[in-house]
């Protein structure tokens, strides 16, 4: 890293700071508010300052062996001056501490720098990820499942079954019960019930939406979404999908009246040695 920047860590009173950051990501939605930022992302957020200004932020979870990268933001004014890659060096430091072999994040397919920054550090595309609006007036017009999909809670014993026959970081459906009001729902096969690779989604009602949305088929989003209709907040009237690695659910999204907001590449890579960092 060079000398001259320094790394903080981020405390309750950087939450302006932190939303001036937040913005710099050209996301549709608000900077979380207070409450959220201390309790979900302040505690694993850090700084970067050069002669006391902020002009790095980073945010990060640690899932089992996987680290992964939330947000990474250089200040405008401090760009290509190198500040996006010492942040990449602590955040490796930091997964390497907390026993990670590997690193993951999302990065917009548009934000050229990025990626270019990503691939010098080991990182590769895994696939891609649509995050699209569905308006709740065109759930009708998706096609339904069969009678013996269902929607249920998903219990936490079936996470880790779950998590591995949707390639989820181990962890991660616990982390989303953490958030205030979230469900985790699973869909079963009635004429399958061990299968626990039928459907699953983090629904926040924050968001409001869900991350991750997964179906084994295309038609069993139906049921999943049916089954949050009822609990979804109003205004607005819609939800907001993240659908990782599956185009042609995308492109259902999309075909029955969604929107897809913005494409994001899904990078991940080996953790380098501290000595191998480029």
């Amino acid at each position: 890293m060079p000398s001259d920047l320094v790394r903080r860590a981020a405390s309750d009173a950087d939450h302006p700071l932190f939303a001036r950051f937040f913005a710099e990501l050209e996301v549709p939605e608000a900077p979380p508010h207070f409450e959220r930022w201390r309790s979900v992302m302040q505690p694993t957020s850090f700084f970067l300052e050069r002669g006391g200004v902020a002009v790095g932020y980073a945010w990060y979870e640690v899932f089992g062996t996987d680290g992964y990268v939330r947000h990474v933001v250089a200040d405008p004014a401090a760009r290509r001056a190198g500040v996006g890659r010492a942040l990449m060096r602590e955040l490796a430091s930091t997964f390497r501490a907390a026993g990670c072999t590997r690193w993951r994040l999302n990065v917009k397919s548009t934000n050229h720098a990025a990626i270019a920054l990503y691939r010098r550090v080991g990182m590769a595309v895994e696939y891609p990820t649509s995050v699209s609006r569905l308006p709740w007036s065109a759930l009708a017009s998706l096609p339904r499942p069969a009678k013996t999909i269902e929607a249920r809670e998903l219990a936490p014993a079936r996470d880790a079954a779950v998590e591995r026959a949707f390639s989820l970081p181990k962890g991660r459906l616990a982390s989303a019960r953490t958030l205030a009001g979230a469900r985790v729902l699973e869909l079963v096969d009635h004429h399958d019930a061990a299968n626990p690779k039928v459907g699953v989604a983090c629904f926040d009602p924050a968001f409001p939406g869900c991350f991750p949305f997964k179906v084994a088929k295309q038609e069993f989003a139906h049921a999943l979404l049916a089954a949050l209709e009822p609990v979804s907040p109003r205004p607005p009237e819609w939800i907001q999908l993240v659908i990782e690695d599956d185009v042609p659910l995308a492109k259902l999204v999309v075909a029955r009246g969604g929107e897809e907001l913005f494409e994001v590449l899904h990078f991940s890579g080996p953790l380098p040695r501290a000595e191998a960092f480029p």
